[in-house]
């Protein structure tokens, strides 16, 4: 009986801890405003050259980067635990303002359903039909410990006028 008492007792202490360790991390108030293409926080991407993402090792908190030097034109948000990306990483669209890509983080590597979003909005050039509606393209996509497992691609069309 003393034995499973024990056991209990430091389950029980372990989880405190962890919970403990969790809320500092999402009260944390720092946070880090850079520059999209800060080399000094930022990487290349190896195939697209106007790609870039965040470096490993970074300082704990929430990173958000902007396109312009004023600091309005949101870019990407991120958290950061332990020097890696934890939770959900959002890339947003630099002359639209949407979300483009939502990504899901576990320790620096992808992990769980990441999504990428695609808009089309009605114009001349793109000839699409009904004119009060905005045609989304959706890739659904679920990682394993940074590697793709599967991915969907989902597209709608949805009226935005009444």
């Amino acid at each position: 009986m003393s034995r499973q008492l024990n056991t209990i007792l430091i389950l029980f202490l372990a989880t405190i801890d962890l919970l403990a360790q969790k809320n500092s991390f999402l009260n944390t108030e720092t946070t880090h405003k850079i520059i999209y293409k800060d080399s000094v926080y930022m990487k290349q991407h190896y195939n697209h050259s106007d790609i870039w993402f965040l470096k490993n090792n970074l300082e704990d908190g929430r990173w958000i980067v902007f396109y312009d030097s004023a600091m309005k034109d949101s870019a990407m948000t991120a958290n950061v635990m332990n020097g890696h990306i934890q939770g959900k990483l959002r890339i947003f669209d630099r002359e639209k303002h949407y979300v483009s890509v939502e990504w899901n983080y576990v320790n620096g590597r992808k992990n769980g359903l990441c999504y990428s979003y695609i808009y089309f909005y009605p114009s001349d050039e793109l000839k699409l039909e009904p004119s009060d509606s905005i045609y989304i393209e959706i890739h659904k996509q679920k990682y394993i410990d940074d590697i793709m497992d599967e991915e969907e691609i989902i597209s709608k069309s949805i009226k935005y006028k009444k």
